[in-house]
């Protein structure tokens, strides 16, 4: 809720946020690494498979998570 970096001067709060920033994407990179791993040993072309995951995730946002019209049950 509180960030104590906020407290510190201007300048060096510009090196503490850019240095939080790396670490952020240090550890997202390490959360992800086997992942990517697993979609690169398991694909034949992994430029397709990561173009082709990437649209279903953009897809996915831009329904905000609900179901379209193909997902219902016909009655």
């Amino acid at each position: 809720m509180i960030d104590p970096t906020n407290q510190i001067r201007f300048k060096q709060h510009i090196w503490w946020s850019a240095g939080r920033q790396f670490f952020t994407l240090l550890d997202l990179k390490g959360q992800t690494v086997q992942t990517i791993q697993g979609i690169q040993r398991s694909s034949v072309d992994y430029y397709s498979s990561l173009r082709s995951l990437y649209r279903q995730l953009r897809a996915e946002q831009i329904r905000n998570g609900r179901k379209t019209g193909e997902d219902l049950p016909d009655f």
